[in-house]
């Protein structure tokens, strides 16, 4: 049927052999590191393969020592007390598991650490960030081998104009603030915002700021000193200004990781920083807060607030101090741009949210009960309990990652919480598994519950908000009795 409608079948041509793709050619910026790395983990591998030829070894040598003990044993029980073989083997087969746990938990005690470390992590804890080595070699080879774009306006082809593209796609701002700041001699300033209109400002969005390039770099001719200031409806951008070269170094040993790093003058940068807004009633508290804790730390400490203009990428720093000899002056350098979230200054943010959510709730002399009635203990067994109920636990990690995200949707603390899974994960696991470092783990899990993935998780779990404070309360009820 099927030959009379469509014809009689025939053979198509196909190419035989696929294209062969060829891998990208190694960035040689982390050649030599990635030689190293290779050897070093090539060598774990190596111990790992032999501890376990070992342990491996021995097993089978306890389980051939344990058949002919069985043979012998039950083979001489048989001869006199046949009756008594059933027992005799039920006894034994007991000894020998214990005999065979025994021998797990020892190897497991003995076996030493194997994780195989990621190549990032491996290059940060040498001080060497490999975010920045690749982004920083991107951007000077754009900056080397971009094509001109013949179809762009003059203003976009300018050196001013590429450098903010870059750094707008980095901070990802929704719009931009332009300033104008006059120098005098004499200390005096001049100030002027180029979209200020009836006392408001609003800014440009990238392309109308492009579009306005010409009238910028008109007012850099005049001898202004040009600022950018990033503004976006739902999300922060902290400034950390005057960082050393040491404080930026440091900045990201710490685990901060900035959108863009601006050299405003010589051996001086600036920081972007970008964090979600989390659009609770003390949104602007604590990224003020959080930008002057983070300057204090790492750059100016006078500056404080969320909002803050700070020096254009690619336009020159006119202040009288940084003048040369031939009367020109330093260009702010874009050195860093990367389009991404901090999440450590989310984790201390959320950490300044709870800290303002609990001054708010204190009240002398009141009468009425906290809105966290379970103590971080209580309630972690509660969830666990009321987990274990439903799911059979395999991955503690996940159940304690689980407790975490339920009691801060409670209202507890990120101490508290921190507290908690230091005291009471050990208590849910059995063997080698509580020799641990337990306060790394309960911080990482704190970090967390707190942090972008909790508030994503939950925005997910909404429904469940309800049923998580009635766990809670059922288990404060407990606790009261008990002490009645």
């Amino acid at each position: 049927m099927i030959s009379k409608r469509l014809g009689e079948f025939v053979t198509g041509e196909y190419e035989t052999a696929k294209p062969k793709i060829e891998p990208e050619p190694l960035n040689q910026a982390i050649a030599q590191d990635l030689q190293v790395f290779r050897a070093a983990t090539d060598e774990l591998a190596k111990r790992k393969k032999e501890n376990a030829a070992k342990e491996r070894e021995e097993w089978e040598e306890l389980q051939a020592r344990q058949k002919l003990e069985r043979q012998v044993k039950l083979g001489n029980i048989a001869k006199k007390h046949p009756v008594l073989v059933p027992i005799a083997r039920y006894c034994l087969k007991i000894q020998q598991k214990d005999e065979r746990k025994a021998f797990h938990d020892e190897q497991v005690g003995k076996r030493p650490s194997f994780i195989r470390p990621k190549f990032n992590q491996w290059l940060m804890r040498r001080g060497k960030n490999l975010a920045a080595v690749l982004a920083q070699q991107t951007i000077e080879e754009k900056r080397h081998t971009a094509p001109p774009m013949p179809q762009a306006p003059q203003a976009a082809q300018s050196s001013q104009a590429k450098a903010f593209m870059e750094y707008a796609r980095a901070v990802n701002a929704d719009r931009y603030r332009v300033t104008a700041i006059k120098m005098d001699e004499d200390g005096s300033r001049k100030v002027f915002i180029l979209d200020k209109k009836d006392g408001q400002s609003m800014g440009f969005t990238p392309d109308e700021l492009i579009q306005k390039m010409p009238e910028i770099l008109k007012l850099q001719k005049r001898g202004e000193n040009m600022y950018y200031t990033p503004l976006s409806d739902n999300k922060r951008h902290i400034l950390i200004d005057d960082v050393s070269p040491e404080n930026v170094v440091r900045l990201q040993k710490d685990g901060y990781k900035p959108a863009a790093i601006i050299e405003s003058s010589p051996r001086n940068f600036q920081c972007v920083l970008t964090i979600p807004k989390f659009g609770g009633e003390f949104d602007r508290q604590i990224a003020n807060q959080l930008a002057a804790m983070l300057n204090k730390e790492y750059g100016d400490p006078k500056l404080s607030g969320a909002i803050h203009p700070h020096r254009a990428p690619g336009f020159a720093n006119r202040k009288p101090k940084h003048r040369q000899k031939d009367g020109s002056y330093p260009l702010s350098q874009l050195r860093f741009a990367v389009q991404q979230i901090c999440k450590k200054a989310l984790v201390e943010a959320r950490k300044l949210e709870h800290a303002f959510m609990a001054k708010m709730r204190q009240k002398p002399k009141t009468v009425f009960a906290p809105i966290v009635q379970t103590s971080p203990q209580a309630a972690y067994f509660a969830h666990y309990e009321n987990i274990r109920a439903h799911i059979t636990v395999e991955d503690f990690s996940r159940v304690d990652a689980m407790i975490a995200l339920r009691m801060r949707a409670n209202g507890h603390s990120p101490q508290a919480v921190l507290e908690a899974i230091k005291d009471c994960a050990p208590a849910i696991r059995e063997g080698s598994a509580k020799r641990r470092n337990w306060s790394a783990y309960a911080e990482r899990t704190m970090n967390y519950a707190f942090g972008y993935a909790g508030d994503r998780n939950l925005q997910r779990n909404a429904r469940y908000l309800g049923l998580w404070k009635k766990i809670e309360n059922s288990a404060f009820k407990g606790e009261y009795r008990m002490r009645i």
